[in-house]
């Protein structure tokens, strides 16, 4: 039996919607710079501004889903969040405290460098609650509050109470 607990990042309704408006105003952008391009092109003029904002457009949201957090999974060294781009990892040492987070202790939220709603929300984020936090989440709510001692993290598991009692049994040996 394997005593790593892990679990998929489910996506509420909003980043579903949130994404599919995103995904689709930027690839209308990107055909509209290739259609300029091609424009450009037949006309005499340097394609090469439109290329680059049609490749721009690609580069965001292959970025984003590269980034966007898939799942989460905890061993015995840690706290991993995977991604496509390959797995972040809190180590269990660094963790000081874990518990459910409400709604309110991340409203007021600003993104500092961070992702808010194409494929997830992730990233650096700010707020007078919290302070500087990290957050690798896929929905609005069922929030997991990790402090850790480089300062708050924020996930969303499929089963938040699941993982909040998993973390604490792992800080108790």
């Amino acid at each position: 039996m394997s005593n790593t607990l892990v679990q998929p990042a489910p996506w509420d309704n909003r980043l579903k919607v949130l994404t599919a408006v995103v995904v689709t105003a930027v690839l209308g952008v990107g055909a509209m710079t290739l259609w300029t391009a091609t424009r450009a092109a037949s006309a005499g003029s340097s394609p090469v501004p439109a290329l680059l904002s049609a490749a721009l457009c690609a580069c965001i949201i292959a970025g984003c889903m590269l980034y966007a957090p898939r799942g989460y999974a905890l061993d015995a060294a840690a706290l991993r969040v995977r991604r496509r781009a390959g797995e972040l990892e809190i180590p269990l040492a660094s963790i000081t405290a874990v518990r459910r987070a409400q709604r309110e202790e991340l409203r007021g939220s600003i993104r500092a460098f961070a992702v808010g709603g194409l494929f997830g929300y992730f990233g650096r984020f700010y707020n007078s609650r919290l302070g500087r936090y990290r957050m690798y989440a896929t929905r609005s709510s069922d929030y997991v509050l990790v402090t850790t001692n480089t300062g708050p993290v924020v996930i969303t598991p499929a089963e938040p109470d699941q993982m909040v009692a998993a973390i604490e049994r792992r800080l108790a040996r």
